[in-house]
This record gives structure tokens, sequence and C-alpha cells, in this order.
């Protein structure tokens, strides 16, 4: 064993068609992990309406909603031949448009 750990490359397809990355993650990152760095990412243009935090986000990778507490690697789509292949998970949030406490 190398002790190198799998990489899995990343694109966040948005609800406007634009997308965040590619980016490369580690197979050992959590959907929770992945959905901090979406946010730190998302397009500043959007800044009033976009998420607040990781609960306001859904990842969804082949039909499935992708859990905070699960890793890439047990995310990991069984027609993935291996996690060097890119991903590509479509982000929904539902804007809030009213007054945030």
């Amino acid at each position: 064993m190398s002790g190198v750990q799998e990489q899995l490359e990343i694109k966040f397809r948005l609800h406007d068609g634009s997308d965040i990355g590619p980016k490369k993650y580690p197979a050992a990152a959590t959907i929770a992990t992945l959905k901090e760095s979406i946010l730190a990412e998302w397009p500043k243009a959007e800044n009033e309406n976009a998420p607040k935090t990781v609960n306001d986000v859904k990842l969804i990778n082949a039909g499935k909603i992708l859990e905070n507490n699960k890793t890439l690697d047990e995310c990991k789509s069984p027609i993935l031949i291996s996690l060097e292949e890119l991903l590509l998970c479509t982000l929904l949030f539902a804007p809030y448009f009213g007054k945030r406490d």
C-alpha cells in the first residue's frame, strides 16, 4: 500500500447551469465538508439568496441525495469504475426570501 489517499475530482452544477469546480477531494472527505467548500465558493453575485449552512444545500448524485455524515467513498456510485473519474453532482437549495434570524 502506497499510503497515498485516493482523490475524487468533483464539479457541482448550480441551479442556473453554472458550475463550481472541478476540485479534488479526498475519498475520506464527508459530504458536509464538500458542502462547506461549496458555501465558500458560492458565486458572490447571488450572496443575498445563497444558502447559509450545509443544511441549506442538497447534493444529488445518481438520483440519490447524499447524506452529510457519509464519506465520498461511501457515496460513490456503482457505475464509477474508480474514484479518479470526474463526478458531477447536482446542487440544490431552497432560497429563503424572507428575513433570516
